[in-house]
């Protein structure tokens, strides 16, 4: 599985390369309170079923609450054949909020 670290993640996050998408698994409720500027959410479950949806998105960075469920959903994309995805590592919304990165609500 490929993975980034936190920092790692935010300096993706604020040069994304026109193509790339940030994908937030978490549930819309997590999401509509707080979520990385410009990223889109497919919850977890959703994946198998709206994975169709990310088919023109050059590179796919996926992060959910702490981690679980991102690699949850790259196992799922990986599965139906995606190869250009990266999980935020072991962190997650929470570190992003901890770490006071902006945010977009």
């Amino acid at each position: 599985m490929k993975t980034l670290s936190l920092n790692e993640f935010h300096k993706v996050s604020q040069n994304l390369e026109e193509g790339d998408i940030l994908l937030d698994v978490r549930n819309p409720e997590e999401f509509e309170a707080a979520r990385i500027k410009g990223a889109i959410n497919i919850p977890v479950g959703d994946i198998p079923n709206r994975s169709d949806e990310l088919k023109n998105y050059k590179h796919i960075y996926i992060y959910c609450k702490r981690g679980g469920r991102a690699q949850i959903a790259y196992q799922a994309l990986s599965s139906l054949g995606y190869s250009n995805i990266t999980c935020l590592a072991e962190a997650g919304m929470d570190a992003w909020l901890e770490n006071r990165f902006e945010t977009e609500n």
